[in-house]
């Protein structure tokens, strides 16, 4: 008997599954067939960032660029540097959002 509840409650989970992936309402149930819901709107500190990358990494001494957060928790960019001298060259904010400058001694290494 445990056979054929372990089999219903499968099959009623199989079911409810592939009616949770159906749109029932809202603008997903507007969208073509096989086409994905649009994604999240992008983030405009990422966009900065994709803007300011090569210029950033094109300065002495700089060796990556992230995102990340102040100590207060607002946006920032991150800044990586190996040596301590290219952080004189390093915008303290750009369009208003605060630059945070890391050492990394020594740079970054693939293991």
């Amino acid at each position: 008997m445990v056979g054929i509840h372990l089999i219903a409650l499968t099959a009623l989970a199989l079911i409810a599954g592939s009616r949770a992936s159906v749109p029932v309402d809202g603008e997903d149930a507007a969208l073509p067939a096989g086409q994905p819901p649009p994604g999240p709107e992008p983030d405009p500190v990422d966009e900065l960032i994709a803007a300011e990358q090569d210029r950033l990494l094109g300065l002495s001494g700089v060796d990556g660029v992230g995102h990340g957060r102040t100590d207060e928790g607002e946006d920032a960019i991150i800044v990586w540097i190996s040596d301590p001298a290219a952080a004189t060259s390093v915008p303290r904010a750009i369009e208003g959002v605060p630059v945070i400058v890391e050492h990394v001694p020594g740079g970054f290494h693939a293991q």
